[in-house]
């Protein structure tokens, strides 16, 4: 009889320490349906979203400001590559992408040429502050677009 309640003392205690180790929400965050997120660092976190805007968190996600809001643009973020501290890129719809060049204060919009103004650029992925890639996406097709001058010319 004592080995059966040692074995249950046992399986309970073992359960509990297991449950335990889930996954627990520690901050809430600005954005809803979050497409794509970076983070720099520990404390340096940067998210793009469904609601149109680009957010950065300098304090390991317990604040966030935001930093574009790409209603401005008619368009939604997708996807978000860094450079590096200064420089980074956002693909959004219509084939627009973003890019800073002083660590996301302002953001210019360049333009991947697209067939037509269906595509999304749904990832974004640059190796250096030239060579970059966009992969664009409709209902029908995908097209991969490459940068060797920062996104100034797509081939």
């Amino acid at each position: 009889m004592k080995k059966y309640i040692l074995l249950f003392l046992l399986s309970f205690c073992l359960n509990n320490f297991v449950n335990a180790q889930g996954w627990r929400k520690a901050y809430d965050t600005p954005i809803s349906g979050i497409q794509a997120g970076y983070m720099a660092d520990g404390n340096t976190i940067w998210l793009v979203g469904d609601n149109e805007s680009i957010f950065k968190s300098t304090d390991g996600g317990f604040t966030w400001v935001e930093k574009f809001h790409t209603d401005n643009i008619d368009s939604y973020a997708h996807d978000i590559s860094f450079v590096n501290s200064t420089t980074a890129f956002v693909g959004c719809d219509y084939g627009r992408i973003l890019k800073t060049t002083d660590g996301g204060e302002t953001w210019n919009v360049q333009l991947v040429p697209l067939p037509d103004s269906t595509y999304d650029v749904i990832q974004v992925h640059f190796f250096d502050s030239n060579l970059g890639f966009a992969l664009c996406d409709s209902q029908s097709k995908a097209f991969i677009y490459k940068t060797t001058n920062g996104g100034i010319k797509w081939d």
